[in-house]
């Protein structure tokens, strides 16, 4: 039986913490056997759960008995990350984005391309039991011609203060995933226009960011799709998709917490979705390490660098489109507009 493939854990987080428990219970073939961090109370957390840690990423990321870097730290240090893992020659998974902005993005790739070493990006998504059994679907044909995409994404509640201090906003830190599935399901898109509006968040409106926005989107197979974000949903978190063709309609459903149905003369109730993507999404993070597993053993990655840059693109353009008030034709987000 071959070693676990050895991993240098970069940020110990909400995600990163998330990360290094799902390998830990789901991803045998992978080990975190150090764990960088600057802040205190991470390592600390990061030590309590067994993890040998340092303050410093680039000597866990240089550590010659360290295979593969695992990158979850602050979206802005992403790129410096990805540049200096693919110098070591190691093998790389790293959260979305890649950078926050489009010249940052593209000198991390051409680090990775450069120096011939695999990035896997964390579109968790990609490997979600119910999307991918409907991509499997519209790609069979159950659908007919695709004509109509879907997606509704709502977050139970907003995020904290702090949270919205860092680079992003709802359409690079969230609708992004969105964005990707769209591409996934549908291939590429060939303009985009957003809508926007801050409703309900002060902080929102404080940080310059919106917490409800439309996003319509037009196919190069002409297909038409349509997003609808928000940061707020009363019922749980509210993930659905459907793409409607010429032969038929496919979709998925929300997943509920565990309950019972109580049906009384006053109507029938049922459990709430569950309560965030750490739970809708548990067996996509599993499976997503899984396959970074076997992209160290030499695998392709099944999320590239070059799906992370388009998604990226296309938040790019709906933040745009939302800024002007028009709809942009893509590719028309350049370096220099970042």
């Amino acid at each position: 039986m071959s070693c676990a493939a050895r991993i240098a854990l970069i940020g110990y987080g909400r995600i990163g913490s998330l990360h290094a428990r799902t390998i830990r219970e789901h991803a045998p073939a992978l080990q975190v056997c150090v764990v960088a961090d600057p802040q205190l109370s991470a390592r600390e957390a990061g030590e309590a759960a067994g993890y040998t840690t340092t303050s410093d990423w680039q000597q866990a990321v240089e550590r010659p008995d360290i295979d593969a870097v695992l990158i979850a730290s602050a979206t802005e240090m992403h790129a410096e990350q990805v540049i200096a893992a693919a110098a070591a020659g190691k093998a790389i998974f790293c959260e979305k984005p890649i950078a926050p902005a489009l010249a940052d993005t593209d000198r991390a790739l051409d680090a990775v391309a450069r120096h011939g070493v695999p990035l896997q990006v964390g579109f968790q998504r990609r490997f979600d039991p119910p999307l991918t059994a409907l991509r499997d679907a519209v790609t069979e044909g159950a659908a007919g011609t695709p004509l109509l995409l879907r997606i509704s994404a709502r977050d139970p509640e907003p995020p904290p203060p702090w949270y919205l201090r860092f680079p992003g906003g709802l359409y690079v830190d969230s609708a992004i995933h969105d964005l990707d599935t769209a591409r996934f399901l549908l291939g590429e898109v060939v303009a985009i226009s957003s809508r926007g509006v801050a409703l309900f968040d002060q902080s929102a409106v404080d940080a310059g960011d919106v917490d409800t926005a439309v996003t319509t989107l037009h196919f190069a197979s002409g297909a038409l799709g349509a997003i609808d974000n928000c940061r707020v949903s009363a019922a749980g978190f509210d993930q659905r998709i459907e793409v409607h063709g010429t032969g038929g309609t496919i979709m998925t459903q929300n997943m509920a917490a565990q309950g019972a149905v109580v049906a009384r003369r006053s109507g029938i109730t049922g459990p709430r979705n569950v309560d965030f993507f750490t739970q809708r999404y548990a067996q996509a993070y599993a499976a997503q390490f899984r396959s970074f597993a076997d992209v160290i053993g030499g695998a392709a990655p099944a999320v590239t660098g070059a799906d992370a840059r388009a998604a990226f693109l296309l938040a790019l353009a709906a933040e745009r489109s939302r800024a002007e008030n028009q709809p942009v034709t893509l590719p028309a987000v350049s370096p220099a507009s970042t």
